[in-house]
């Protein structure tokens, strides 16, 4: 499995320059192309965190809108709704972070 993943960087890495390897592979890393075998953090570590916290914000905004578009379909009550909001956001943001725990440390 790791003789793939060194093939598929070597591929992508092949003949270019440095600022271009490294964009490549921060993008395969993002999306899960590489594996990574260590926990400790690198240089790109702080940009994987802001770019993961801008798709977090929009996930969970598209989120609440579909659960305010529910509500109302559905006609729950005023009072219902603060519990509905609440539990549907940790929820997520538990599903966020696990992933982002996944991308980061595996």
């Amino acid at each position: 499995m790791t003789f793939l993943f060194l093939k598929i960087t070597r591929i992508f890495t092949n003949g270019e320059d440095n600022k271009l390897k490294s964009f490549k592979y921060l993008f395969m890393k993002l999306f899960g192309i590489v594996k990574i075998q260590t926990c400790s953090r690198g240089r790109d570590s702080g940009v994987i965190i802001i770019v993961f916290i801008i798709f977090s914000a929009l996930i969970l905004y598209n989120i609440n809108r579909m659960t305010n578009s529910l509500c109302i379909q559905k006609e729950i009550p005023e009072d219902r709704q603060t519990k509905v909001f609440r539990t549907i956001n940790i929820l997520i943001t538990i599903l966020l972070l696990s992933s982002y725990v996944e991308i980061s440390f595996t």
